[in-house]
């Protein structure tokens, strides 16, 4: 059994994911020093308003991105 098996990792552009659990949509960009920022695709619906992606934090590999998303799934049930 995957330790991803609840995560779908779908490649925008080049070095752009988009990473979906549980309906929370998370971004991974990689950035010019390499390193990945991991962001949260909040909707602002209920103001009338498309989305907001709100910064978590930079990460060394998208490999990373997936554990951090994964582990905070884990804590909250």
């Amino acid at each position: 059994m995957s330790y991803f098996t609840n995560i779908k990792t779908t490649r925008i552009n080049t070095g752009i994911y988009q990473i979906v659990r549980e309906g929370r949509t998370f971004e991974a960009e990689k950035s010019h020093d390499g390193q990945w920022k991991l962001s949260e695709r909040k909707s602002l619906a209920h103001l009338g308003l498309g989305f907001e992606m709100e910064y978590l934090d930079h990460y060394v590999n998208l490999q990373s991105c997936k554990i951090l998303i994964n582990d905070y799934f884990a804590e909250i049930h």
